[in-house]
């Protein structure tokens, strides 16, 4: 498995692509059509035919133009016979409610790669074209794939499933999803390389050749207008490529196949298989269901937080004109200034010679001394600091939630998200347009001392519907459950099989007090501050460990000096042994196989944990003494002796300052020895392995609850859909009059999903008009009164 790990991404070719549409000779025509980028309509489309002819001119008889029934049925005979297909869809854009389908691009094996044209126009008539298959004959031989069970491959298979069902008529099942498997087999697969002819050209052409890419070529250009006999070349080659990596992932994801055994990958399969691919109609049923929005506490909301923007805005103005003769002055003392008048706050060049040079601000980061960002911001003590972190804040509620998400409306009145189930290395879901992941957790403190609760502001613009409810159910503390279950702490596990509240177990045995000591509240009802004080920092030490926290990190949380914070990690960690071993054991596995896994299996790379600590090489490739006219007979090594490797990292990592092992590499390159410093990486890498294994494995366990909830049959029979997941909490909605089955049953659900942990889940199920409005017993949709 050495292959998925540190692999190079694949070079664009866009920009000789874009040159040679360039050079190519375009005809003039009366087609006067601006698009975007520059030209007429028809030069563009011409370009294009250019480009694409080039470089596909030897596929004109590898692939297939299936442009009438007769031909289409025989594919679709071959189809079945094998049992396979792999399909992928040309659209007029990225979404299935408002774009449709141009075209289908199928493959089969011991067949041509095929292009199914459906809804091209002409771009100098814009009319339907000739000579193409109607939807409704389509969608008829579609239906016979799903009855005879056929398999069906993807890249993406979301964006193509809802497209042929918005577009042709019906749902498509999901065998295979090439996009998933190349992350189940490398979690850290790079950002810019996931998409299909990248990875086709790393894995199945060993990355020679082009993986070519006209993506920005076709930018405003939609694919109906491309000529028929052009698309086909461009288009068809998804779908082999697509079958092609799927026969790649097959050899390790298959359990039929050599490299599931060969490379022991019971635990990916099954991630695979019963997690991610059973998941998937979920995700689709969700895009689809979207959530309603109240719009009109949308526009109070907006206007609230515009007026807040406009009070924050006017006090950096305030604070610039108290200091315009600074401001003066400093401009005529310095020619080419490039303080505009007035100066520009959202500019960091020019915040950054406000604060450091007008006003003499010191620097707080010297790795980044004139820095602007929030992190160096929230350091500065002076009023136009604190009204720039305000302003900051308010722009980004307004353009990122506010403002952003009416203009997501669909007719229906909904907003349709998309999903992206593996967003996150560790598994976790993640979500754009809108982003339902990262809407603000907690209230914000402004610099003026106001609270302000944009969460709970902006998830109240999902609503229920008139009739409707919005259920929400959450695995109480899943993280902490999941640690407990994953390092085998007995006394964790104890403290949930007896009822208690884990983090209150933690600081009683960490503390040496009894367990009503750190509690909240005493029995009598009365406030216990030492009690909450050392439930609050035992939760912070755990999560700390969880999330990978160095303890100088954790120790600024408690607000108390790192040494203090050590104090307590260590009390923590002494009194659950367990849990300290789980943390060894982690990192173990990972220096020894690369890689974590989760409870069910899902691998987290994490090559740097099999890094050295120091690399050693010689720096003119030999020794400093070798010398080159000495006997051939003698061998001469090219790699610096073990021992001596070993002795300089044990020297390094002993050094107790740094002005001493400064001193020391310079000694060590003074006898001619280079020297690669990986400790940052290893030390990062040491920090990811806990939160792999435990967030990887909430996120299966999550994913695993909506698989549970989606085949419900009675769930589905009382009106109950899913609309989020965040986390470790899911916001279903459901008709009034059957909220209170349906919450019962989401809870059991959600708990049975957990059966393989050792330890108790608790779901408890709330009810609610708006998400996070008024909390409502699913029962009897009285309000909570808490």
């Amino acid at each position: 498995m050495a292959g998925f790990f540190n692999l190079p991404s694949a070079k664009s070719t866009l920009k000789k692509d874009m040159n040679l549409a360039k050079k190519s000779k375009q005809a003039k025509t009366s087609n006067t059509i601006t698009i975007k980028g520059g030209g007429s309509l028809m030069d563009k489309i011409q370009s294009i035919v250019t480009l694409v002819n080039s470089k596909f001119a030897n596929k004109k008889d590898t692939f297939l133009l299936l442009r009438n029934e007769e031909e289409f049925i025989s594919y679709m005979d071959k189809c079945i016979e094998n049992g396979v297909i792999s399909i992928d869809t040309e659209t007029t854009g990225l979404d299935p409610i408002e774009n449709h389908i141009v075209g289908m691009c199928i493959y089969t094996p011991g067949m041509k790669a095929a292009y199914v044209p459906v809804a091209h126009i002409s771009y100098i008539t814009q009319a339907l074209i000739d000579s193409q298959l109607s939807k409704e004959f389509i969608r008829d031989q579609l239906q016979r794939l799903v009855d005879a069970n056929v398999k069906t491959i993807w890249f993406n298979a979301p964006f193509d499933v809802r497209f042929i069902k918005h577009s042709i008529g019906i749902q498509l099942p999901i065998y295979w999803d090439a996009s998933i498997g190349a992350r189940i087999l490398n979690s850290n697969e790079p950002r810019g390389a996931r998409g299909l002819k990248p990875l086709h050209k790393r894995y199945c052409k060993h990355n020679e050749g082009e993986a070519f890419s006209f993506d920005k070529l076709f930018e405003g250009i939609p694919f109906d207008l491309i000529p028929v006999t052009t698309a086909y070349l461009y288009a068809a080659n998804d779908a082999i490529i697509t079958y092609e990596l799927y026969e790649f992932q097959k050899y390790y994801l298959d359990p039929e196949c050599e490299g599931y055994t060969k490379y022991n990958m019971e635990g990916p399969s099954y991630v695979f298989f019963n997690i991610e691919m059973a998941s998937m109609p979920v995700f689709i049923e969700m895009e689809e269901n979207g959530v309603e929005i109240d719009v009109e506490y949308a526009k109070t909301i907006s206007a609230k937080y515009h007026e807040m923007s406009d009070k924050t805005k006017k006090r950096c103005n305030d604070v610039l004109k108290q200091y315009a003769e600074e401001i003066d002055a400093y401009r005529r003392a310095t020619p080419g200034c490039k303080l505009t008048d007035p100066v520009n706050l959202d500019s960091p060049v020019q915040l950054a010679i406000l604060l450091y040079d007008v006003f003499k601000i010191p620097v707080v980061d010297k790795r980044n001394p004139r820095g602007t960002g929030a992190d160096i911001l929230e350091q500065i003590d002076h009023p136009i600091v604190a009204a720039i972190l305000d302003n900051r804040f308010f722009n980004k509620q307004l353009s990122t939630y506010v403002d952003k998400i009416p203009e997501l409306i669909h007719a229906d009145g909904r907003v349709h998200c998309k999903f992206n189930q593996y967003g996150a290395d560790t598994g976790r879901v993640s979500s754009d347009s809108p982003n339902l992941q990262n809407i603000p957790s907690n209230p914000r403190k402004l610099t003026t001392g106001e609270m302000v609760d944009a969460g709970h502001d902006i998830r109240q613009f999902f609503s229920a519907p008139k009739g409707k409810v919005l259920l929400s159910c959450d695995y109480s503390g899943q993280e902490v459950r999941v640690t407990a279950h994953v390092s085998h702490d007995q006394k964790m596990i104890q403290a949930y099989v007896d009822n208690k509240d884990v983090y209150v177990e933690i600081a009683s045995l960490s503390y040496g007090v009894p367990y009503e000591e750190c509690l909240e509240h005493r029995p009598d009802g009365t406030t216990n501050p030492e009690g909450k004080a050392r439930r609050g920092s035992a939760k912070k030490i755990v999560l700390g460990i969880l999330y990978g926290r160095q303890v100088a990190s954790i120790a600024q949380q408690l607000g108390v000096s790192t040494k203090e914070a050590q104090a307590i990690y260590d009390k923590v960690l002494d009194s659950f042994p367990e849990l300290a071993q789980f943390i060894q054991d982690a990192q173990e596995q990972a220096r020894k196989y690369g890689y974590v896994s989760t409870i069910w299996g899902r691998r987290r790379q994490l090559p740097d944990m099999q890094l050295p600590l120091y690399e050693f090489t010689y720096t003119d490739g030999v020794p400093m003494d070798f010398d080159p006219l000495a006997d051939d007979d003698v061998e001469i090594s090219t790699e610096v002796p073990l021992k001596l490797c070993e002795q300089w990292t044990n020297d390094l990592l002993n050094c107790k300052y740094y002005k001493n092992k400064l001193a020391l590499l310079d000694k060590i390159r003074a006898q001619g020895i280079s020297i690669k410093d990986n400790t940052m990486k290893v030390t990062d890498a040491e920090r990811q392995c806990v939160n792999s294994i435990v967030q990887g494995s909430s996120a299966d366990l999550t994913k695993l609850a909506m698989i549970e909830l989606y085949n419900n049959s009675e769930l589905r029979e009382l009106g109950f859909k899913m609309l989020i997941p965040v986390h470790d909490e899911i916001i279903a909605e459901c008709p009034v009059e059957n909220s209170a089955r349906c919450a019962e049953l989401m809870s059991e659900c959600m708990k049975h999903a957990g059966k393989d942990l050792c330890v108790p889940l608790k779901c408890d199920v709330e009810a609610f008009y708006h998400w996070y409005g008024e909390s409502l017993d699913p029962v009897t949709l009285q309000p909570l009164g808490n």
